[in-house]
């Protein structure tokens, strides 16, 4: 259960990432580019050549997803699509359907804010680095105080990482 605090444990300044978990992401992606021009998407597999060091639940992990991103003005928007093992994506389709999943915020320092909230007695649901090493998240159990996951994210430099395709191809 949280602890209440003096201060905030972690000050967020802007929403920097909207996420949706999604059964499939291509029929997404083209579903938001058709109806409200959303995209380009580029879409990564997250599997070993992009993610390492996984949890879930506390214990170490392995899941693969995929996703796609766009910017949305100043705000990144993320579909994701589990493909195997257990996850919090999978979970969530099970037990709500498709949907907003979390919010992400970008950080400098993602085990600092996950040490700085589970000191307030949030726990870390899902957890990753990027294979680069230059990039994490963290998905913190912040669902009953706040009715929402909030993920604390450190994206790795532009070009790190480049996408399977993009949608649409043209773009």
């Amino acid at each position: 259960d949280f602890i209440m605090t003096e201060t905030p444990v972690w000050k967020v300044e802007a929403i920097n990432q909207v996420a949706i978990v999604v059964k499939d992401v291509d029929k997404a992606m083209e579903n938001y580019w058709n109806i409200l021009g959303i995209g380009p998407w580029q879409v990564f597999t997250f599997d070993k050549r992009i993610a390492s060091d996984l949890t879930y639940a506390e214990e170490d992990a392995q899941f693969i997803m995929k996703i796609g991103l766009t910017m949305v003005g100043d705000t990144m928007m993320e579909l994701i699509e589990p493909l195997e093992g257990d996850n919090i994506y999978s979970d969530f389709l099970k037990e709500k359907g498709e949907g907003i999943h979390h919010f992400g915020i970008f950080v400098d320092d993602v085990d600092k804010v996950r040490t700085d909230m589970g000191t307030a007695g949030l726990k870390c649901l899902q957890s990753g680095c990027f294979a680069d090493r230059q990039g994490a998240f963290a998905y913190m159990d912040t669902t009953k105080p706040l009715a929402a996951i909030w993920e604390p994210l450190k994206m790795s430099p532009e070009g790190a990482l480049q996408p399977d395709y993009v949608f649409p191809p043209e773009a």
